[in-house]
């Protein structure tokens, strides 16, 4: 947990409405607690699939279907569930975090409506896609060149892939494609799968991090 507590908000305010422990629980540290204490009973958890399903201004909604769990003692998957979270990203950090059982909900929560939940979320600000990828809801998908990786940095962690292979197939919900100004982005946008707003020269100006590039690896 300590990895997820430094994308925390010391200030992060957090529910579960309709949960046995509801909250709130204030600051970062209560919320760690808390999902330490939660953990504490899983031996193992995985989820089947995570979705993202709206992103407008600070707040990003995000399905996790079919989490499964199993005991401690037992070793046996015991529990499946689906959850729904609305986060709100401020500088990177997670400043809300608000759980719910369904998705009308969650997107309540965020002030956004179902009908039109996908299509928002189609485009990223970089700064909700910052966000997302630190929380480990999603991916960032190089569509760029190796000259441009190497002339201009990437997003630490960005998989450099190949932009035929993707316009022909991309990957569903939780892959996030970047290219320098959101042109060649715009073709992938399929299957669940989102872009980054205005591209890599908006993710620059925005002031998140950038490392350098030395070499080109392999384009998956």
């Amino acid at each position: 947990m300590t990895g997820f507590g430094a994308l925390l908000d010391p200030g992060i305010v957090a529910t579960a409405a309709g949960w046995p422990e509801p909250g709130p629980w204030i600051g970062a540290d209560a919320l760690v607690t808390q999902l330490v204490r939660i953990r504490a009973g899983w031996s193992e958890h995985r989820m089947a699939q995570v979705e993202m399903l709206a992103e407008r201004g600070e707040w990003v909604v995000i399905d996790y279907h079919s989490w499964e769990t199993e005991g401690a003692t037992s070793g046996i998957i015991d529990t499946v569930f689906d959850v729904v979270g609305a986060f709100r990203v401020r500088n990177g950090l997670i400043a809300e975090a608000h759980f719910r059982w369904n998705r009308a909900e969650a997107l309540k929560v965020a002030r956004l409506s179902e009908k039109g939940a996908h299509v928002v979320a189609r485009s990223m600000k970089p700064a909700a896609a910052w966000g997302a990828v630190q929380s480990g809801f999603a991916e960032i998908l190089d569509l760029r060149t190796g000259i441009e990786r190497r002339r201009y940095g990437a997003p630490p962690g960005a998989r450099p892939v190949s932009l035929a292979k993707h316009v022909a197939s991309p990957e569903g919900p939780g892959a996030i494609y970047l290219c320098q100004h959101a042109i060649r982005s715009k073709a992938t946008l399929r299957h669940g799968a989102a872009e980054i707003a205005g591209g890599f020269a908006a993710w620059k100006k925005a002031g998140l991090p950038v490392e350098e590039v030395e070499l080109a690896g392999p384009r998956e």
